[in-house]
């Protein structure tokens, strides 16, 4: 009998590295007002990809989590309540506010995904190469903007 052995890689995990790579270069010029906002859309929509997908595929999902993840949680849920004030007081900031606060529940959630699903060695050294490539590509390109004035994604500053 065959003993059935988990896929190190499979789609969740490769939408994952592609975000490593993709979401640190992500930079359009007047996108938005702020160069992070853009980062933080495909930060958002690929992790809601991964986890629709994880959905999708398994009947039960089960988590594993500590009292750190439950204390991030819990500031990105008190981010949310704390929209109440926000627009009792300023309603004006009610966008922005909402977005900081979505991005603030958000990170803790990916993070309880992240340490339940990167439970192997080869998946935890795939992540932190795609990372250091993303973060070789950002370096090169500071350097090249700041001693010769080229970006490499926005061209002649």
């Amino acid at each position: 009998m065959r003993e059935r052995r988990e896929k190190i890689i499979d789609a969740e995990l490769v939408i994952y590295l592609l975000l490593l790579l993709v979401v640190p270069l992500f930079l359009v010029k007047g996108f938005t007002h702020e160069p992070s906002t853009g980062k933080h859309l495909i930060y958002a929509v690929g992790f809601s990809i991964i986890l629709l997908l994880n959905v999708l595929r398994k009947k039960e999902i089960r988590f594993k989590y500590t009292y750190a993840h439950l204390f991030a949680l819990g500031f990105g849920i008190a981010a949310i309540f704390s929209l109440i004030s926000v627009q009792i007081d300023n309603p004006q900031y009610l966008r922005y506010s909402l977005d900081v606060a979505l991005f603030a529940l958000f990170v803790p959630l990916t993070g309880i995904y992240l340490s339940n699903k990167m439970n192997t060695r080869t998946k935890i050294e795939l992540s932190m190469l795609f990372f250091i490539m993303g973060a070789t590509v950002v370096a090169i390109d500071a350097m090249l903007n700041y001693y010769v004035g080229y970006d490499l994604f926005l061209g002649k500053i």
